[in-house]
């Protein structure tokens, strides 16, 4: 099998003893070969080591010095990579056959791209198909372009991705104050050091619904806690390093605010608002959709805030302060 030269994959893994060798599985099956295949184990307390034992010297597997955070056992793991681009999936998916080539390929679209992405599909708990998420336009985005796509949301599924191992180190890597959004924030800090490029292949399989609906509870309060602080401190850092308008980043927030709680409303049951509610009550403060909170605790279902306006401004602005 032919290889790509300076193109590492890394798995980063916790207690998912049940999912990683398929993910492992996966990516030994690629049309293109990376340079190297690295696993980090984060200590984990299932039969995760006994299954990575079973590959032998096909992966390479390391482990931090202790159990560490989510980001920053992603960090650790970039950091013992050789490659100049760098590849992660999470050990509960899968890479489908093209991950390494297409990924590979984006990289070659702009000279100074720092990140690729690529189409995502679907699987549930049991690897049924759920389908396919597509990206809009192939090509390249440079900044403040690119930044001002990451205000809507990621815009990049984590498991479709590569970025340059360079820029992660200027960056200073995932945010490792954030618990679950920290790949939006290093998308987000990647932004103002070169373009994304984009390619419209599915490399990945992106498990959803495998999580009990109590953790999936604990994870929505997480996701909201680091919207918060992305919103309130990282993003307008770098709109003003891009001179990019506060004002966009504030209307952003509100509906980002708005639409999560818009979600919640079409899927959270009556007996679990209340609870949510407090959990959101200073993000919403923040972003002054005190009343859509109140709606969402009374019970009420309301559909998402459209993002006409933003855009709009971006055009009417040219992306600046002036």
């Amino acid at each position: 099998m032919d290889s790509v030269p300076n193109f590492s994959v890394g798995i980063p893994t916790y207690n998912h003893g049940k999912y990683v060798g398929a993910a492992i599985e996966s990516l030994l099956d690629q049309t293109v070969a990376p340079l190297e295949l690295v696993v980090c184990n984060n200590h984990s307390t299932d039969d995760t080591a006994e299954v990575l034992a079973r590959f032998g010297d096909r992966i390479r597997v390391i482990s931090p010095p202790e159990h560490l955070s989510m980001m920053a056992n992603w960090n650790h793991l970039v950091g013992q990579l050789r490659g100049e681009w760098v590849a992660l999936l999470s050990s509960d998916d899968l890479a489908l056959p093209p991950f390494v080539e297409a990924l590979w390929e984006g990289t070659q679209l702009a000279e100074d791209a720092v990140l690729v992405r690529a189409d995502v599909d679907f699987v549930d708990g049991e690897g049924q198909d759920l389908g396919t998420r597509r990206r809009r336009v192939p090509g390249v985005t440079s900044p403040p372009k690119n930044f001002l796509e990451r205000l809507y949301g990621p815009k990049v599924n984590f498991n479709a991705v590569a970025f340059r191992k360079d820029a992660w180190e200027k960056s200073g890597g995932f945010p490792e104050s954030c618990r679950l959004a920290g790949d939006w924030a290093f998308w987000l800090e990647l932004t103002p050091f070169g373009s994304f490029t984009t390619v419209s292949v599915p490399v990945s399989r992106y498990r959803k619904g495998h999580r009990s609906r109590e953790e999936e509870h604990a994870r929505l309060v997480l996701w909201a806690e680091d919207y918060r602080a992305i919103y309130r401190e990282l993003m307008p850092r770098i709109a003003k390093e891009l001179g990019v308008s506060p004002a966009l980043v504030r209307h952003a927030m509100r509906s980002r605010c708005t639409n999560f709680l818009s979600r919640l409303s079409r899927s959270l049951p009556n007996e679990s608002r209340e609870e949510v509610a407090r959990e959101l009550a200073d993000w919403a403060k923040d972003c002054d959709v005190e009343r859509a909170l109140e709606r969402f605790r009374a019970g009420e279902r309301f559909g998402k805030r459209r993002f006409r306006r933003l855009r709009r401004w971006a055009a009417t602005l040219g992306l600046s302060n002036g």
